[in-house]
């Protein structure tokens, strides 16, 4: 008998970090089961992701509208939303003051459009992810506490959503493991438990189906 699946049949969208992180992370909710969407705003890069998550989606950081249209769009295709996993913002090393007030702007903008357009629609233990950094410099910091803010008053704006805020894993595999435990459960969870979920993802490879 196939073992299960711990985000079986979950949806979720998947934004912020680099490219490469968008897609290594939902190749990895994927083969736990899940059903994802990704967003961003290189249109190339969508267009290579077709095929291989359920929805690639447009949403420039801070476009309300856009954040709209995409959580709409995922609710159109799978009738459901689950969670919203934002990934740490890309950060480059010695920024100018300029660079330091865009990525500032951009760690809140790129998830609060999505945030907001999805409080309503996510179902019975539906959830809110928001991965730091937790770079080292002073700036990376600044950029961090920037996305925990906003997370703080995400939590009182909407205390009946499961949010969690913090540094995770770095691992998609394990990070799609630990996802199915709860991080707002706990943060992080035991190693063991943590090692033994991900390597039996590991073995399963991509879930029936996720391929589109």
């Amino acid at each position: 008998m196939a073992a299960p699946r711990p985000l079986a049949g979950a949806v979720w969208i998947v934004s912020g970090g680099r490219p490469s992180d968008r897609s290594a992370w939902s190749a990895a909710l994927s083969a736990a089961g899940a059903v994802v969407a990704v967003t961003g705003d290189d249109q190339g890069w969508l267009l290579a992701q077709q095929g291989s998550v359920d929805l690639a989606l447009t949403l420039p950081a801070g476009d309300l509208r856009a954040a709209e249209v995409a959580v709409q769009a995922t609710l159109d295709r799978r009738g459901r939303l689950d969670g919203l996993l934002h990934l740490p913002p890309p950060w480059a090393s010695d920024p100018t003051p300029a660079a330091l007030a865009g990525a500032l702007a951009a760690a809140v903008g790129a998830c609060r459009g999505l945030d907001r357009a999805a409080l309503s629609h996510l179902g019975p233990g539906g959830r809110v992810v928001h991965l730091l950094g937790g770079a080292a410099s002073a700036e990376a910091r600044a950029v961090d506490g920037a996305r925990a803010a906003w997370s703080a008053a995400l939590a009182t704006e909407a205390p009946q959503v499961k949010l969690w805020c913090g540094v995770g894993p770095t691992d998609p595999v394990a990070g799609a493991a630990w996802l199915a435990i709860g991080p707002e459960a706990a943060a992080p969870p035991r190693r063991g438990r943590l090692r033994r979920v991900a390597a039996r993802l590991r073995a399963l490879g991509p879930a029936p189906g996720s391929q589109r």
